[in-house]
């Protein structure tokens, strides 16, 4: 941190304009990462958010079943195969 300190002190002395766009992009940066953070509680009871397998297994304990209702025995004969 305090190498980050002296290097913006440098940038801020030789190239101000520089300096105020570095500023702005690691503002960018820390409000991204901020609203990416997941909580552990999250991960702990995934059942809040079915449509978000936050875990390899979607639970902790390996559980790999999806409580999502959209495809069921009447209409998985409908599924066609489809590239995103």
């Amino acid at each position: 941190m305090i190498y980050l300190a002296f290097l913006s002190r440098r940038l801020v002395r030789r190239s101000p304009a520089k300096a105020e766009a570095l500023s702005f992009i690691a503002t960018l940066l820390l409000a991204f990462s901020a609203q990416a953070q997941v909580t552990f509680n999250q991960i702990l009871d995934p059942s809040d958010q079915p449509q978000n397998w936050l875990s390899y297994s979607r639970t902790l304990n390996n559980q790999r079943h999806s409580p999502l209702k959209q495809i069921d025995t009447e209409n998985v004969a409908d599924l066609e195969l489809a590239w995103v």
